[in-house]
């Protein structure tokens, strides 16, 4: 797969699902860092330099959006994508650096989110 490289952040509380976004992203070329709750997030946030944030809406301990409005707080302009299993992302609205992807995702759908996010 062709395009820019980046550092990924992803936030998911599901191990399986958090494993195999991993391998999609690295498959792809990215370096990804890995968390399971918000709080382990922000710490990698504060030590690394990410590019992208990609979580859950629902995290065991704040949701998703929170977690990205207290990660852009920290990068300025931090692009996230929202990933969901539910309807719970209907308040979401994609736009530019944001996206809301539905579970189960393919390795393409989160190419073209990671490249939606990052254009603009």
């Amino acid at each position: 797969m062709t395009g820019a490289k980046y550092t990924i952040l992803i936030c998911e509380d599901d191990w399986l699902i958090r494993s195999g976004t991993i391998d999609l992203l690295e498959d792809q070329g990215h370096t990804v860092f890995d968390a399971a709750d918000a709080r382990t997030a922000l710490a990698i946030l504060s030590e690394r330099s990410i590019d992208i944030l990609v979580t859950d809406i629902g995290l065991p301990d704040m949701s998703g959006p929170l977690l990205a409005d207290r990660a852009k707080a920290m990068v300025a302009g931090l692009p996230a994508i929202f990933v969901t299993g539910h309807s719970e992302g209907e308040g979401i609205k994609a736009g530019p650096g944001i996206e809301l992807v539905a579970k189960p995702y393919s390795s393409e759908t989160l190419a073209a989110a990671i490249a939606f996010v990052t254009t603009g």
